[in-house]
């Protein structure tokens, strides 16, 4: 995700040196910092614990991931599921 926010920017960054808009000391002074962060709320938001167990879900072979029952009712995913949704003896897990 860094790389296509970089690539895009210096494209920005092109195309407003083109036009006179912008100066490149200006751009670097502005581009650089507005990646740091964009990359860095990209990174918070997909490691939140929503995203976390969406992500453990869709591992392939994977048949339930086990949550608290608020978490599991939070999260819209079939493979996502409380410990009494489905089915505390275990023997689901064959």
């Amino acid at each position: 995700m860094g790389a296509i926010i970089r690539t895009l920017f210096q494209m920005l960054g092109a195309a407003l040196g083109m036009y006179g808009i912008m100066t490149e000391e200006n751009w670097l002074a502005l581009s650089g910092p507005a990646v740091s962060f964009i990359i860095l709320a990209w990174g918070v938001w997909a490691r939140s614990d929503a995203n976390l167990l969406v992500s453990a879900a869709n591992v392939p072979g994977t048949k339930a991931v086990i949550v608290e029952p608020e978490t599991a009712s939070a999260i819209p995913n079939d493979k996502v599921a409380s410990a009494a949704s489905y089915g505390s003896s275990g023997s689901n897990f064959a």
